[in-house]
């Protein structure tokens, strides 16, 4: 009997030694804790996703230089004269390899995925949304602030949708405003009447949307789903780089902005939660672009201090206007010697006029970087003249500035019998190979001007006329008067004459890097002219004749002869021509060697 009842006990032991590896075999270790299998476990990974799909990022056929290759970048050339040339770069964000890998597969319900940390910064904000779809009735909300310690992953579990199907379909939404606070969101919402208004508070959005049919059986779980904030505003950093310049050459950057590219003013856009539809408020406005200031030491390399946000509806044509660059460029000068390793290039800063480009495609949700890329392979020199002789001219020259510079005069109470044509005359030696021309800068001008190049005058009645054009001798004449005498000159642009100061009214100063009027004679003989419209405003905008002259077609200019030039005035009453001449000479900027214009 003793045996029986040992055998008893024994196989007692075994049965519930069997029944507690039964019971451990039916638990399934999901990492939701002690889940007790009622409710469909779902595992969520939210991160952040990039818009880089080359077909949104292609840009329309264009006629203005415009170029994109197959990884979706736009580049543009600038000629900025001067032998300064700006590259601009439109570059769509990419994701790093490891990303693009895991996007590969899409978005979306996964049958076994390995949990991944998502890619959002710390301090984000965002709000994840589940609603029953059938409904549209909110069954779960959870607000999220990303942070070191965030969990890689987000467990929920869903009460499954009694409909006698087995499965439930729910609908999956999530948005972020960055790391701005979420909007408040009444509680037990519907999906339709859900919509995110985008204020000027906001310079992110990003959502995502992702309908699901899960099985309703716990023993399925848990579900991995992956959604993805993808970034439905545009967001632009720019940078201006002259690193190929080797100096801080970069000194200002005066007002950048995007043309027409946002609505921007009050509530800029809505977004409808249920299928990510934006609706845009309001009218397009230009958006600045925000630079540091730039110190007297001059920059490299200059970055936007915040990307510039765009919102807007539709693919758009990017057109971006800078008024103007202030760059230091350093030229071999001279007496430029190769061989001394300690000579020091001359340096002078330019105000390179309005740069304006467009037509780059911009696709809203991408993130761009433009990247405006200035470099040099020519040098423009300065040759200077020899004074031949001058006539009513103050004998003066300025410190830092060689003898060509002169200031012709009248005083005012000159008698009628002493009007007339005042000249100062110079050669342009062949020696020194002005093989790039010449150009007259005035400093200060009462209020007109003309030249001679190689006895040919510079301004000219257009035909038939002849003689007093305008009334002004043939002059290129600055101001309208009383007795008939015409302005000869207008901006390009047709600018209105309200906004110009009298021409007498604008100062280069003693030893300006801007002048007042620029006029460049280059070596086939064509003329361009530039002058500033008022005291306050540094650019120089190109300039036209009217009224009667024009530019003289038989002008020559002999690279490798001298050329005989002469600066002149009508004197009549007060007037002023306060003026430097010069030649150029194209050279390399490495080497100092001369370069023969094409």
């Amino acid at each position: 009997m003793k045996t029986m009842k040992t055998t008893f006990t024994n196989n007692i032991v075994w049965c519930l030694f069997a029944a507690l590896l039964i019971t451990v075999s039916c638990k399934k270790d999901t990492g939701f804790g002690d889940f007790d299998g009622d409710g469909i476990q779902v595992r969520i990974n939210v991160r952040e996703g990039i818009k880089n799909n080359p077909n949104l990022l292609q840009q329309r056929s264009s006629t203005s230089g415009v170029r994109t290759v197959a990884d979706g970048i736009q580049r543009r050339t600038v000629d900025l004269g001067n032998d300064l040339t700006l590259v601009a770069e439109l570059v769509p964000e990419q994701a790093p390899v490891a990303s693009r890998a895991k996007q590969s597969g899409g978005s979306g319900l996964k049958a076994n995925a390995t949990p991944v940390r998502t890619d959002l910064p710390e301090g984000t904000n965002y709000r994840l949304l589940v609603y029953d779809t059938s409904t549209g009735a909110e069954v779960h909300r959870q607000d999220v602030t990303v942070t070191a310690a965030s969990s890689t992953y987000a467990n929920i579990v869903l009460d499954a949708i009694e409909d006698g199907s087995n499965t439930s379909t729910f609908t999956f939404v999530v948005y972020s405003f960055g790391q701005a606070p979420l909007p408040d969101l009444p509680v037990n919402s519907t999906l339709n009447d859900v919509e995110l208004t985008v204020t000027d508070a906001h310079n992110k959005l990003m959502y995502d949307l992702q309908t699901v049919s899960l099985s309703d059986s716990p023993h399925e779980g848990p579900h991995e789903l992956d959604l993805v904030l993808w970034n439905q505003l545009n967001e632009i950093t720019t940078y201006i780089d002259l690193t190929s310049f080797g100096t801080p050459a970069l000194k200002e950057i005066s007002n950048p902005r995007f043309v027409s590219a946002s609505h921007q003013n009050g509530n800029r856009a809505r977004l409808k939660l249920s299928d990510g539809d934006l609706t845009y408020l309001g009218t397009a406005v230009d958006m600045p672009i925000p630079f540091a200031p730039i110190g007297s030491a001059g920059t490299t390399l200059a970055i936007s201090t915040e990307p510039t946000v765009l919102v807007h509806d539709a693919r758009t044509d990017g057109h971006l206007i800078i008024d103007h660059l202030a760059i230091e460029s350093e030229s071999p000068g001279d007496n430029y010697d190769p061989d001394d390793p300690n000579a020091v290039p001359s340096r002078t800063v330019t105000v390179h006029p309005r740069i304006e480009f467009d037509d780059l495609a911009i696709t809203p949700g991408v993130k761009y970087d433009l990247r405006l890329r200035l470099s040099k392979g020519n040098c423009i020199v300065r040759v200077d003249l020899r004074e031949d002789d001058y006539s009513y001219a103050n004998n003066t020259t300025y410190s830092n500035e060689p003898a060509n510079r002169r200031t012709i005069t009248g005083n005012g109470s000159t008698p009628s019998s002493n009007k007339g044509t005042v000249t100062t005359a110079y050669t342009v030696f062949g020696a020194n190979n002005p093989n790039f021309g010449l150009v007259l800068d005035i400093l200060q001008l009462d209020n007109s001007f003309n030249m001679t190049i190689n006895g040919q005058t510079l301004a000219i009645p257009v035909p038939p006329n002849s003689g007093n054009a305008g009334g002004t001798v043939g002059e290129v004449n600055f101001e309208n008067v009383d007795n008939g005498i015409q302005r000869t000159v207008r901006f390009l642009d047709d600018h209105a004459e309200s906004d110009w100061d009298n021409i007498w009214e604008v100062h280069g100063g003693v030893n300006a890097a801007i002048p007042v009027v620029r006029v460049a004679i280059d070596h086939n003989g064509d003329v361009r002219m530039w002058g500033r419209r008022n005291q306050g405003d540094p650019v120089l905008y190109e300039m036209e004749l009217i009224n009667g002259i024009r530019w003289n077609p038989n002008i020559i200019w002999h690279a490798g002869a001298d050329n005989a030039v002469e600066i002149k005035q009508y004197r009549q009453g007060l007037t002023e021509l306060n003026f430097l001449v010069y030649g150029r000479r194209l050279v390399d900027c490495t080497t100092g060697q001369v370069i023969s214009p094409q």
